[in-house]
Formats: C-alpha cells, sequence, structure tokens
C-alpha cells in the first residue's frame, strides 16, 4: 500500500486491501511456513506434556520427600561444610584431584618468596641491613664502654676523695709534737729540727 499514489493510480478511493502482488505471495508464504511450525510446536507439546508433567511430579515428590526426610536442625556451619568437602572429595576421584591441585599450588605460592630469595641472592638492600646492625652493635659497644670508662674514673675519684680526707682526719688526729726551742738570749726562739 503506497501513501502516496503515482499519477497512473485510478482516481477512485483505494481500499487497503492487498492486492495478489509478490509481497503479498511471499508474506502469505512466511504465514503459513509460521502456522506449520506452530502447528508442530503444538502437537509436540501436547505429546510430550502428559510425561514431562509426570516428571515434574516425580521430581517435586523427591524434593519433599528429601526436604522431610533432612533434619531441621542441620550444622552448616565451617566444620560441618569442610566435612562435607572432605566426604566428598574423597568419594569422588576428580574432586580429590582438583584439591590436591589447589593444596599443592599454595603451598608453592606460600613458598615463593622464600625460593626467590635463595635463588637471587644477597641483594643492596640484605648488605644495607646487615651494615646498620653492625653499627648499630658497634654504637652500643661503644656506649657500654664509655659508661665503663665513667663508672671508673668516678669509683677512681671517690676513692682519692675518700683517701684524702682519711688522711686528712688522720693528720687532725694525731698529736702535734712540741718542738724544742733555744733561745737566742734576745728573747726570740727559733725551732731546732728534731732527730
Amino acid at each position: 500500500m503506497r501513501i502516496q499514489p503515482s499519477p497512473a493510480c485510478p482516481p477512485e478511493k483505494i481500499t487497503g486491501v492487498p492486492g495478489a502482488g509478490p509481497e503479498t505471495r511471499t508474506a502469505n508464504e512466511l504465514l503459513a511456513d509460521a502456522q506449520q511450525v506452530l502447528a508442530t510446536a503444538l502437537a509436540t507439546r501436547d505429546r510430550d506434556a502428559p510425561g514431562l508433567d509426570a516428571e515434574i511430579v516425580q521430581a517435586a515428590d523427591g524434593l519433599t520427600a528429601a526436604q522431610t526426610a533432612a533434619p531441621s536442625d542441620v550444622d552448616r556451619g565451617l566444620g560441618a561444610r569442610w566435612t562435607a568437602m572432605h566426604d566428598y572429595t574423597v568419594g569422588h576421584t576428580g574432586a580429590l584431584i582438583l584439591r590436591l591441585a589447589t593444596i599443592a599450588f599454595f603451598a608453592v605460592l606460600s613458598l615463593l618468596p622464600l625460593v626467590l630469595k635463595l635463588w637471587r641472592g644477597e641483594t643492596e638492600q640484605d648488605r644495607r641491613d646487615v651494615a646498620r646492625a653492625e653499627r648499630e652493635r658497634a654504637e652500643r659497644e661503644a656506649d657500654i664502654a664509655i659508661a665503663v670508662t665513667r663508672a671508673q674514673v668516678r669509683t677512681a675519684t671517690e676513692t682519692l676523695r675518700a683517701e684524702q680526707q682519711l688522711a686528712a682526719t688522720r693528720l687532725a688526729a694525731e698529736p702535734r709534737p712540741r718542738s724544742r726551742g733555744n733561745s737566742n738570749g734576745d728573747g726570740s726562739w727559733r725551732r731546732t729540727a728534731e732527730t
């Protein structure tokens, strides 16, 4: 159907009913094919529906029976899940191989830093760490030696001071010897050394 008719079209009113042209024939063939496919699908559904309905009812009954038989207070924690996984992997070879491969992969992955460190040898950072530790140890030893020397000097100073005080105390406690004096005759005295 054309929106703008050509001048060759008759001037009377167009009815909108398609004619018997090639487009109409193609559309009618497509419609017939679709109706045939629909009829085949409906026939297949009608033929297979009772068997599928019976399977659905049987599966629903099995599900209901399993839900009824399952205990309601089942442990759903990590331990129960781990036990279930273990039981499954022990019973199925494929799952066991996958589990062992996963364990081996993560074991190698956890050992990878150690292997890489051993493989590459000593690095600049390792040498710096060793030098820093040696320097800190030497500084600690120097600090200890300085502290010991200061303590020894303090002890020696205290000992010397104590000896001086002891000597001074002894001198103060000793009686002073009297000197014998000789008179010069002019009234002055002179000391004579004791022998």
